[in-house]
């Protein structure tokens, strides 16, 4: 994993910032015939508490509670995740939240995590397993990048986004 910023190294929560979203909709689909180890024996767990999740919602809290927002936009190889603020006293704070959550991360995509995951959670560890994860620290936030050249993955990374809503103007 290569890691750069012009400060220090910082990486951020990608794709499990994602699965608090999809995870409802994997449980409720059920095992799928080609899921990983991971992903049945998170269908066949009775509690659906899960690490990533868990992490996601309280970096997320941290960082709109610091004045940020978080946007994942996908690109042609990958994703893009930014986080920002533009509070330039809470540019830390941002920062902070991202970095304890990646520390997260990577102990789940090393296997070393001691809790469980849910079946999005696993499903995407697998995705990241096989991406390249960059990060960048900009002067309002964190610029996170997962690319690969394997355009299946990149199709299932894009999958995993959520859809943007349109929101209607009142007539």
């Amino acid at each position: 994993m290569r890691m750069r910023g012009w400060n220090g190294t910082l990486v951020v929560a990608t794709v499990f910032a994602l699965a608090p979203v999809t995870a409802p909709l994997l449980v409720e689909a059920g095992p799928v015939a080609n899921s990983s180890e991971c992903e049945k024996k998170a269908a066949a767990r009775v509690t659906r508490e899960c690490l990533s999740c868990d992490a996601s919602v309280v970096c997320l809290e941290r960082i709109t509670a610091a004045g940020g927002s978080a946007e994942i936009i996908p690109i042609a190889h990958g994703l893009m995740i930014l986080y920002n603020t533009s509070l330039a006293n809470r540019v830390p704070e941002v920062q902070n939240a991202a970095l304890e959550r990646w520390d997260v991360t990577d102990q789940i995509i090393a296997g070393k995590a001691e809790k469980h995951l849910c079946a999005a959670c696993c499903a995407a560890r697998t995705l990241m397993m096989r991406s390249d994860r960059q990060v960048y620290r900009t002067s309002t936030g964190v610029v996170a990048m997962v690319t690969t050249d394997d355009f299946t993955l990149v199709r299932e990374l894009h999958r995993m986004v959520p859809k943007r809503r349109v929101v209607q103007p009142q007539p």
